[in-house]
């Protein structure tokens, strides 16, 4: 398969003491100089220089969580370019952006044997690509619904339409292989990987050197490898996991254990998304760690499982960490995410804040 930065390229910068949790007016994040992403390197993972120690100039990174276009959102597809709501205008302001999209991208293959089987035609990729999304994690338990079949017509897709896809691939050294982008005159680095799979379909979706599949937890040393070679490659390492106990406001154990050991191999920035609700976000020794990004678009969210939000932080080189941090609250109407404002929003940002004690993270950075 064609490899741009590793199927996907890279870009970016860090560093900083300073957690601002933005006002909830619902104003967008702070665009970095040139108001939007700059083009994205196309250097091979494998073939990119080392980072460089000059200063960088401070670059801006936004996330959101699980989208998809199943049943009544299939017809926003009709029109790419506002399939993905008007929350998407706060992705579109950062230098790179990226979300997790649950869905295969086909027409063919047999459902796989679970309650729910997801697919999207190929204009998913368009309305990605219009709402200003960089890169994109199908990593989760939704990407290969239409099996080993569906899985190929999908990455036949994603290099048809050029879209930057991480944790996917057709072995599992195209699944773990990372984007890397280029924001300003910083390179980022892009890795996803999925903690969730139906159990019965675990071994049939796991990439291996001999089949397909997805970049999975299971597999810890090949994860953790990648995030280490993409240390030695990058200024900033991102990891997108697809994790969490569903419906829990709170990160397991398990989760915990994983985020110290991806930060210790070299990941500063580390965002998931799986259990269906938002989970706390802050500093921990080592990094930033936003647990839980909740459903971003999804047909019939309700409660809490209609509120997520859009992450933007802050970055520059030195010291590789998060200088300010803003969560801009969202709410799914009609399963279409909308950005909260007012007084509403106001009272989102705090809730998002109080989730930081049981998920062990800080509001501002301790040094390095």
């Amino acid at each position: 398969m064609a490899v741009w930065g590793g199927r996907r390229a890279i870009g970016a910068a860090f560093l900083g003491l300073s957690l601002f949790a933005a006002s909830a007016c619902g104003s967008g994040a702070e665009a970095g100089e040139d108001g939007g992403p700059s083009p994205a390197s196309l250097d091979k993972a494998g073939e990119s220089a080392s980072p460089s120690t000059e200063p960088r100039k401070p670059i801006t990174l936004a996330f959101a969580g699980d989208l998809s276009f199943q049943g009544t959102l299939r017809k926003r597809l009709d029109d790419p370019a506002r399939a993905l709501g008007p929350a998407a205008s706060a992705l579109g302001r950062a230098n790179l952006s990226m979300v997790n999209l649950e869905t295969a991208v086909t027409s063919v293959g047999i459902p796989a044997p679970k309650p729910t089987a997801f697919r999207a035609p190929k204009s998913a990729f368009t309305a990605l690509r219009e709402a200003g999304v960089d890169v994109t994690t199908m990593a989760n338990d939704h990407g290969m619904d239409y099996g080993q079949t569906g899985l190929r017509d999908t990455l036949r897709e994603i290099d048809r339409a050029g879209h930057p896809v991480v944790g996917v691939g057709q072995d599992a050294a195209d699944a773990f292989r990372p984007y890397i982008a280029t924001a300003k005159d910083s390179r980022v680095a892009f890795i996803a990987a999925t903690q969730l799979f139906d159990e019965n379909l675990a071994g049939a979706w796991t990439a291996s050197a001999a089949q397909g599949g997805m970049a999975s937890t299971r597999d810890l040393a090949r994860l953790l490898a990648a995030v280490r070679e993409a240390r030695a490659k990058a200024d900033v390492v991102v990891v997108y996991l697809h994790w969490g106990r569903a419906s829990s406001g709170c990160p397991s154990p398990e989760q915990r254990r994983l985020a110290d050991e991806l930060l210790a191999a070299g990941a500063d920035v580390l965002v998931g998304a799986g259990s269906g609700v938002i989970q706390g976000g802050g500093y921990v020794p080592g990094g930033f760690v936003q647990y839980g990004l909740g459903t971003f678009q999804a047909e019939g969210a309700q409660g809490a499982a209609a509120r997520s939000g859009v992450l933007t932080l802050t970055l520059t080189l030195t010291g590789r960490s998060v200088t300010s941090v803003k969560w801009e609250p969202v709410e799914l109407k009609g399963g279409v995410p909308h950005l909260v404002k007012g007084a509403a929003a106001t009272a989102a940002v705090r809730d998002w804040a109080a989730l930081r004690g049981c998920a062990g993270v800080e509001a501002s950075a301790t040094p390095r």
